[in-house]
């Protein structure tokens, strides 16, 4: 889990999904203790997944599809080869 001070050196949009995803977390474990789930918590479902779709999008945007500074991601010079 990310620590707060982690959470504060984040950028902007990622900071939202990484929030986002925080609240998808509770939600799924809301849900997974339903055993029979109201229209409304399907509804909020696919709210939350078309919202966490466009933060996605707008965050490729800007970063594109590299890696973060620091990670050892493919296409990075200290990645190894597998």
């Amino acid at each position: 889990m990310m620590t707060d001070e982690q959470r504060a050196r984040v950028p902007g949009i990622l900071r939202e999904i990484i929030d986002l995803d925080r609240k998808i977390g509770a939600f799924r474990d809301r849900v997974a203790a339903a055993p029979v789930l109201p229209m409304k918590i399907g509804n909020e479902a696919r709210r939350l997944r078309r919202l966490r779709d466009e933060l996605t999008a707008g965050a490729r945007q800007l970063y594109g599809r590299a890696p973060l500074r620091g990670d050892t991601g493919p296409g990075r010079p200290t990645a190894v080869a597998a």
